[in-house]
């Protein structure tokens, strides 16, 4: 069983050193959105750090929330700061979409803290001059770069296993036919094999073996 050394990394990991976006230069780090002063008004009332609308008095929650078994409790939700991020998608810039808002400040995150949740690096280039949904979706559908490296590992790691295994198979598992005073006779390959060749199958596979370690210890 191959076990996944990757740590988790929670949301005061990623985002929780950000600078002031009131005083940031990186035109990602100003994008977010801005709310009329009643919605204003109630995201400053969901506690800090995972509360969502269901913690602000009912007087205070949006009509299409008091209807009888509507869920979406992340909706107007907020991060948690020692727990991983909740799903970054599409959404990411529009608290009405998901558990978008920040654990402390009372705003939605911006589009380069959404960008770090969902593993960029912090030096991405996005584009600063597009509509700020077409961002948000350029961020939210994006594979996480974290994800497709941990992909490409593995599959450099099963892509020599199957090498290794092949290797071993040749060596030990098949079973060619040697005439022997004229009876067919089935006997293992390393038998079969000149010593150098055995030797070269067992070289190899013990190098692909040890290759498929070091990479593995490379996803920690």
């Amino acid at each position: 069983v191959v076990k996944c050394k990757m740590k988790p990394e929670t949301v005061r990991m990623k985002i929780g050193k950000m600078e002031d976006v009131r005083k940031t230069e990186d035109p990602i780090h100003r994008i977010y959105p801005r709310h009329t002063p009643p919605i204003q008004e109630k995201i400053s009332m969901i506690p800090k750090n995972g509360g969502n609308w269901r913690d602000i008095p009912e007087k205070y929650w949006l009509k299409c929330h008091m209807k009888k078994n509507v869920g979406f409790n992340d909706v107007y939700g907020r991060l948690r700061w020692d727990e991983v991020s909740s799903t970054i998608t599409g959404g990411c810039l529009n608290p009405s979409k998901g558990r978008f808002l920040h654990p402390e400040e009372n705003r939605c995150i911006t589009a380069r803290e959404a960008a770090l949740l969902q593993t960029f690096p912090v030096d991405y280039k996005f584009p600063a001059d597009i509509p700020q949904g077409a961002l948000a979706l350029q961020i939210g559908n994006a594979l996480p770069p974290d994800f497709a490296t941990f992909k490409r590992k593995m599959s450099m790691f099963i892509s020599v296993r199957l090498v290794t295994e092949t290797f071993y198979d040749m060596q030990y598992s098949s079973r060619p036919l040697r005439a022997e005073g004229g009876q067919t006779k089935i006997i293992p390959c390393c038998q079969a094999w000149s010593p150098v060749v055995t030797g070269c199958c067992f070289l190899v596979g013990r190098v692909l073996r040890y290759s498929a370690y070091v990479l593995m210890q490379a996803t920690d």
